[in-house]
């Protein structure tokens, strides 16, 4: 049985992704420690905490690559030369974690109530996929579109309830087999979850 599952994440969509996955590749019945919350920065200036976690327990890292080159060197420059423990998933999504939302590409159109045409094929070839993903809101459900797409004369990225409006979607529409044909990075993170469950015995 898994003592310990540390799910550490900037943000609530990333949360909910990294739920999802968890429940998806390890178990619907396992009791998650939730860490971050805050932000990019929080995360790399505590990662040798999270490293430390990961002598208790399993511990499911999942970060932006936003500006960085690579999530090769992203990771090398958080950790500074200290080894990867076994326990520690660290996970980058490319670029963002909208971009691993995105790449269910005919799950997200039905959701929305768009054009699967209308959703990109590469989305890790996008600059900006959380502008990319508030822009095709703006041509789906009216109700979807007034929760994710921010107001008029506003500098938001994002609408005031653009978390719990894709909520649902990733917890009961979002497929991950689909989404791993259309993002690498998404695909590598549930073969790292896979192996993962071949290490550790959980009880359902």
């Amino acid at each position: 049985m898994t003592q310990h599952l540390y799910l550490v994440v900037e943000d609530r969509l990333s949360r909910y992704v990294g739920e999802r996955l968890i429940r998806e590749k390890l178990g619907n019945d396992l009791e998650i420690t939730h860490l971050g919350l805050k932000g990019n920065g929080y995360l790399r200036s505590n990662i040798r905490s999270f490293l430390n976690m990961a002598n208790y327990g399993l511990v499911i890292l999942i970060t932006d690559l936003d500006r960085s080159h690579s999530a090769e060197i992203l990771v090398s420059e958080w950790l500074k030369g200290a080894p990867i423990h076994k326990n520690l998933l660290f996970r980058v999504a490319v670029r963002e974690i909208e971009a691993w939302v995105i790449a269910d590409r005919v799950g997200l159109a039905n959701y929305l109530g768009t054009r699967a045409g209308s959703i990109p094929q590469n989305p890790e070839a996008l600059p900006d996929p959380k502008s990319t993903l508030v822009e095709i809101a703006k041509k789906g459900r009216r109700d979807l579109r007034a929760e994710i797409v921010p107001n008029k004369g506003t500098k938001a990225k994002q609408g005031l309830g653009y978390n719990e409006a894709l909520r649902p979607f990733i917890e009961d529409h979002w497929s991950i087999e689909s989404a791993i044909q259309n993002s690498d990075s998404l695909r590598r993170a549930v073969l790292r979850l896979t192996e993962a469950k071949h290490r550790f015995t959980v009880e359902l």
